[in-house]
């Protein structure tokens, strides 16, 4: 979810995830999650290796194509929803 100024997440949910427990796994964990909370969006997330950036999250550990594959499924979710919602993307 962002918030309604498209500037900030809201929070970030996985509802459903099929990847390896311990690795990729971690994407569902509330505390991987909560990581997400008020992070700014613009202009775009990032998910790397040592966040420091107000728009950027800790990657999870052994997980690099997951942790990548969350930032992309984010990005365009937000692009999306705000191109729809006649935002300026």
């Amino acid at each position: 979810a962002v918030e309604p100024n498209f500037e900030k997440l809201f929070g970030l949910r996985v509802i459903s995830q099929a990847e390896t427990p311990g690795l990729g796994g971690r994407i569902a964990e509330k505390e991987f999650q909560e990581k997400f909370r008020g992070k700014e969006i613009k202009p775009s997330l990032k998910v790397v290796k040592f966040a420091a950036a107000p728009n950027e999250v800790d990657a999870v550990t052994g997980a690099s194509k997951t942790s990548a594959a969350l930032e992309i499924i984010i990005n365009k979710g937000i692009n999306t929803a705000e191109h729809a919602l006649g935002g300026s993307k």
